[in-house]
């Protein structure tokens, strides 16, 4: 809520500010050239505020300068900062058009959503204020001109602040996207067990906590498809291989490489099914026990997911969006603003 809250707080004053240097010529000297009054709407209402002149003494060219808090369009940015909040608090646009009539404020609900849009270009690309040690990533999908995309989305796994968004289907490059992590001070990525996201990460040196809620139900879907004299013969090991997700040892990886040789003996191989299943969980193993080493280190995604579940009512009530750029724009708006 903190950008949101930032803008709507911006001062408005009755006092112009000066101008700096001259566009035309560079020059910083003015003198001032008259006051005329205009209407602009705030939150009360419109008001009559002044706005004041200024000539460039060197090359003659006149500016005009509105108080602080008002944008070129007439109204203050806290205006426009209450449109965006009352929005994404869960109005409709036409539902912010009739909610602030009674006031007053005559606005249009596409007025609503161009401040909408234009937020959210603020808000892209903007990165951490400062170093940040451990993210979530993690995708969703989004409707974007009458499909179905994914988007990805990197958080500050401590405060939950949204740092790197982008839609990432097709032959989206993601070891240019997370390269800016490392620059950030990041350390630790919380992901799914996507395998998408392994080499970019390594690339960047980047360790990797997979969650541990999406591991187990890996390890649940891949029970269900092996086949059933599989399961039959490996039941005991099966049952153990449950409880060393759940506790995650130390020595289970020991455990699971006595396995996995025990497995490819050529005089007496294992089904392959049985080997593939050793092998996955051992080679992510140590990915699995970051979190009990460091706890600032989240061993789930879940804020990140529970930040998606806000989020899709939002997107439904949008009904999709026509162009990628708009839903970039949208869903920084709105992750930023309360997501």
């Amino acid at each position: 809520m903190a950008t949101i809250i930032q803008l709507r707080d911006q001062p408005f004053t009755d006092a112009c500010p000066t101008p700096d240097r001259c566009e035309g010529c560079g020059a910083a000297t003015w003198h001032g050239h008259g006051t005329v009054l205009r209407t602009v709407t705030d939150l009360q209402g419109d008001r009559a505020v002044s706005v004041r002149r200024y000539r460039c003494q060197a090359c003659g060219l006149t500016v005009t300068m509105a108080p602080a808090g008002v944008d070129a369009k007439g109204r203050t940015q806290r205006l426009r900062a209450y449109l965006v909040l009352l929005y994404c608090l869960g109005l409709s646009h036409r539902g912010v058009e009739e909610a602030l009539a009674p006031l007053g404020v005559q606005v249009d609900h596409v007025t609503v959503w161009r401040d909408l849009q234009a937020l959210g270009a603020r808000m892209q690309a903007r990165g951490p204020v400062g170093t940040v040690r451990v993210v979530m990533l993690d995708e969703t999908w989004i409707p974007i001109g009458g499909g179905k995309r994914p988007v990805a989305v990197v958080t500050d796994a401590g405060d939950g602040t949204i740092l790197q968004l982008a839609i990432s289907d097709g032959d989206f490059d993601w070891q240019a996207w997370l390269k800016p992590l490392a620059g950030w001070g990041v350390e630790v990525v919380v992901t799914d067990d996507d395998s998408a996201y392994g080499a970019p990460l390594e690339a960047h040196g980047l360790d990797r906590q997979q969650c541990m809620v999406h591991m187990r139900r890996t390890f649940t879907r891949r029970l269900r498809k092996l086949p059933e004299e599989v399961r039959e013969r490996y039941a005991p090991r099966l049952k153990r291989l449950r409880v060393l997700l759940r506790e995650l040892p130390a020595e289970g990886a020991g455990i699971l490489m006595g396995w996995l040789e025990e497995a490819i003996d050529p005089e007496a191989p294992a089904p392959k099914e049985w080997r593939c299943l050793v092998q996955h969980f051992l080679e992510r193993w140590n990915q699995m026990r970051i979190h009990g080493r460091a706890p600032d280190v989240p061993a789930t995604t879940h804020r990140l997911e529970g930040r998606f579940g806000r989020l899709k009512p939002r997107v439904r009530r949008a009904r999709g969006f026509p162009t990628r750029a708009g839903a970039r724009n949208f869903l920084h708006a709105v992750t930023h603003v309360c997501a």
